[in-house]
């Protein structure tokens, strides 16, 4: 759970936008098309990461509590990460599908690569 709310805040304070007040004046400075990057990519990212942190997080867990040891690892390893993608690609489908249906803008390709990111950085960390 420490690893999917790094990743979230991580993420978050990547994308949040800066609003710069000059001390003397009252003119904000802000950039024309942040608002627009974040509204299309943030919840790409956020989701995906999520749903990545919690396979990834669930794999890591399961090889540590079977314990495979050398003559079976390699295959417990193929089969567990078989596995891992296919419930990882379903969810980020599911996610897809949710986001278009409510008309929200978003990035599929994105989505499959911050979940396979998230997904590995919370399994070596695990």
């Amino acid at each position: 759970m420490r690893y999917l709310i790094n990743i979230t805040l991580g993420i978050f304070l990547s994308v949040t936008p800066l609003n710069i007040h000059a001390s003397h004046s009252s003119h904000k400075y802000e950039h024309p098309r942040w608002s627009e990057l974040v509204q299309r990519y943030f919840p790409s990212v956020v989701l995906s990461a999520l749903a990545g942190a919690a396979t990834g997080t669930i794999n890591g867990y399961l090889d540590k509590k079977i314990g495979v040891h050398f003559p079976l690892f390699p295959l417990w390893f193929i089969f567990s990460w078989s596995a891992e993608r296919e419930i990882r690609a379903s969810i980020i489908q599911s996610f897809i599908s949710d986001m278009r249906d409510c008309d929200i803008p978003n990035k599929t390709e994105l989505m499959y690569t911050c979940a396979w990111i998230a997904s590995w950085i919370t399994y070596l960390n695990y």
